[in-house]
């Protein structure tokens, strides 16, 4: 985070957080099992996802890069492998 200039880590700050809160609501879902989460931009909905990925909670924290565009992923709990 040093190495970003004000503007850059304002807006890392929030994704971040926007991503506690996304996890937050995930993890309370989990009890009923898997969750699936399909990133699009509204409206794009009925569009067929181009994959899937299968991911554990943590994932979602640990990263820094944007869920991809238009990609179906299956959120589990902390014991899945990511792939």
């Amino acid at each position: 985070m040093d190495a970003m200039g004000d503007d850059e880590r304002t807006d890392f700050v929030a994704e971040q957080r926007s991503r506690e809160r996304l996890q937050s609501i995930i993890r309370g879902a989990l009890a009923g099992g898997e969750v699936e989460v399909y990133a699009c931009w509204a409206g794009d909905e009925a569009t067929p996802p181009d994959g899937t990925h299968t991911v554990n909670i943590d994932w979602l924290t640990t990263r820094t890069q944007p869920l991809r565009e238009r990609m179906r992923y299956i959120i589990a709990n902390a014991n899945v492998v990511p792939r």
